[in-house]
């Protein structure tokens, strides 16, 4: 298991997409917003929707497309029929938690430092946070994975939640300026509470804790969770791979 989970986060490491999204994107956003921003309070409510921003865009990216590269080269097939799926399921998963701990290890004492927002770190909370937020984020992104067998076709969807998330969840600007639509939508995303929890652990921003953006995160992530592994069990159950799509017409030409 252990060899397994290092060789995953090897090869993630040596992705050149990957790379450049989840370790060279990041601090060129936070300096790029660096750059615009004036004033402690803007910089204090703009950190915890762009460390949002940041994790939920490492796991939307990855997760679809580290899974299509596995479905792609019959990994997981193989995997199903030499019953070892469970291993490879938690060594995934493990790989991509460790890799997202790094992450928040590494950029969110950068963008403190380079945004210089006030602070008031509730660490209890700012761990329950990045818990949660890693599993609500996951479920969905898992989901969203589910629906791609390709490398093309998991990039695209990607791209699509990528985009509509951000767009509504309220991570930066603040909604109570926003149209009534916007608002309601937003209370529909996850990311909407990824960066309520995280402004709370970081800078108490709201007050009280966020108990309801917990139970959201908890609930939604489960869910999504559940959805995306019984589409996944359907379609290799039935053999539903990319290698058996592209073998099946081949063959017949044969």
């Amino acid at each position: 298991m252990g060899v397994l989970i290092v060789n995953l986060i090897k090869s993630a490491f040596r992705d050149k997409y990957l790379r450049f999204w989840e370790w060279i994107f990041p601090p060129l956003l936070m300096t790029a917003f660096a750059l615009f921003i004036r004033g402690e309070l803007f910089a204090t409510f703009i950190l915890p929707g762009l460390a949002a921003f940041l994790l939920f865009q490492g796991l939307i990216y990855a997760i679809p497309y580290r899974l299509a590269l596995l479905r792609e080269n019959s990994l997981l097939r193989i995997a199903v029929e030499e019953g070892s799926i469970g291993m490879l399921s938690s060594a995934f998963v493990l790989s991509r938690v460790l890799i997202s701990c790094i992450q928040a290890g590494l950029f969110i004492p950068i963008g403190i430092w380079i945004l210089q927002p006030e602070i008031d770190i509730r660490a209890g909370w700012l761990i329950a946070a990045f818990a949660a937020s890693l599993f609500g984020l996951g479920g969905f992104s898992l989901l969203v994975a589910s629906l791609s067998k390709t490398v093309g076709s998991a990039l695209g969807f990607a791209q699509l939640f990528y985009i509509l998330l951000t767009a509504v969840s309220g991570i930066f600007f603040p909604l109570e300026r926003s149209p009534e639509f916007l608002q309601l939508t937003s209370s529909l995303s996850p990311l909407t509470y990824t960066s309520e929890m995280l402004s709370y652990g970081l800078t108490g921003g709201g007050g009280k804790p966020p108990v309801e953006a917990l139970l959201f995160l908890l609930l939604f992530g489960g869910a999504a969770a559940a959805v995306g592994l019984l589409i996944l069990k359907r379609d290799l159950a039935a053999g539903r791979n990319w290698n058996r799509t592209v073998a099946g017409p081949a063959s017949a030409r044969g």
